[in-house]
């Protein structure tokens, strides 16, 4: 098993180091030899004592949390998530993103202070930064991205595998991690552009459109940290008659065309996202009934999850209220541990061909309206 790995993962240094990128290679089944290749590997972590400590400590919790998220992508892979009851979501939710929450944050290896006391300063921060890319497991696993979850695996394996070695330095870490974002912007970025600009198969609309609102459980469809607040906001909506929220919607969509009619337009704008706090779905379902009947197609898609994404686009997508919001504020600037020349030349023209191929959606992009009150 370790030699089939160590030879896998010369192969994939190798297909990185010279650019190649064999598209036909990445088929479901190529990513499902991988992924179970590698999810093998990190659970033979938790019975090893090849890394000394506290980093072994770090990368058997950090493993456990990994193997968790596994669980995750096959149950939705199933349809045994869907089925399960609120309160068992619940669970789901706090066995994903409890430690970012709270009292629990303070002894959490998200916590770039926590991680730095028990890690060290050089390596504190970086297994920080790790652990915060990994928390986008929870959202690969509900929108079934088994590419995206299949290389931050591979991520937490490489430098597990330098960790293994004698002598472990702050610039092989930073590297394993330099070439990572690197090598994968032309995977990552190019999806979050068409996430944001394509209104074609769009995860957060399917949610919106086809879910039973009047059950909570929707809520933790979306793959993001569900508290009190958005199933009291949930509830709230619930509260209100049909005509009611028609009318919000109706108010909100016109309020929209006014402010953004433009005269002598040679080119049909018709594509309009909408920005949400979760638990307005039933305010938002009108809010797109009511734009499709004016002629428009609506736009729903993810608030920033990576790294490579926190840069400013003036959108916000849909999101959940701030119950973690020390840890976003912790790892708002997480880019910087990678950031050079090299990397914004690569990064900037990756995103000059990506907006290029979404050029058809772009051009047809309205604006975005943003939902701040249900009221």
């Amino acid at each position: 098993m370790l030699y089939k790995l160590e030879n896998y993962f010369e192969v994939m240094r190798r297909d990185r180091q010279t650019k190649r990128r064999d598209k036909e290679r990445m088929t479901q089944n190529y990513l499902k030899e991988r992924y179970h290749l590698v999810l093998e590997r990190i659970q033979e972590i938790q019975t090893e004592h090849t890394v000394s400590n506290p980093y072994r400590d770090y990368f058997r919790e950090i493993g456990k949390f990994i193997e968790n998220m596994a669980e995750l992508y096959q149950q939705c892979e199933s349809g045994k998530y869907q089925t399960l009851s609120l309160e068992q979501l619940r669970d789901w939710n706090r066995t994903c993103y409890g430690q970012l929450e709270k009292e629990a944050y303070q002894t959490s290896y998200a916590n770039p202070t926590y991680a730095i006391q028990q890690l060290g300063q050089e390596f504190g921060q970086l297994l920080s930064f790790l652990t915060a890319e990994l928390y986008s497991l929870v959202s690969y696993a509900v929108e079934q991205q088994l590419e995206e979850f299949v290389i931050h695996l591979e991520l937490f394996v490489e430098l597990y595998n330098v960790f293994e070695q004698d002598v472990v330095s702050y610039k092989k870490v930073r590297d394993v991690i330099y070439w990572f974002e690197s090598d994968y912007c032309d995977v990552l970025l190019p999806k979050r552009m068409k996430e944001i600009y394509c209104p074609q198969n769009s995860f957060g609309l399917s949610i919106v459109t086809k879910s039973n609102l009047n059950d909570l459980r929707y809520l933790y469809f979306y793959g993001e940290s569900i508290g009190y607040q958005e199933e009291a906001l949930a509830k709230k909506c619930i509260s209100y008659s049909k005509e009611a929220l028609e009318q919000r919607g109706d108010a909100i969509v016109q309020q929209f065309i006014t402010s953004h009619r433009e005269e002598d337009e040679k080119v049909r704008k018709d594509i309009i996202a909408i920005s949400y706090q979760i638990g307005m779905e039933s305010l938002v379902y009108y809010v797109i009934q009511k734009l499709e009947q004016e002629g428009f197609i609506p736009l729903i898609y993810r608030h920033p999850i990576h790294s490579l994404y926190k840069f400013e686009d003036g959108q916000k997508g849909y999101d959940s209220f701030l119950v973690d919001e020390p840890y976003r504020n912790d790892h708002e600037s997480d880019e910087s541990i990678y950031f050079d020349k090299a990397f914004l030349e690569r990064k900037t023209s990756i995103i000059r061909l990506a907006l290029e191929e979404q050029k058809q959606w772009i051009e047809r992009f309205a604006g975005e309206i943003q939902i701040d009150s249900i009221d």
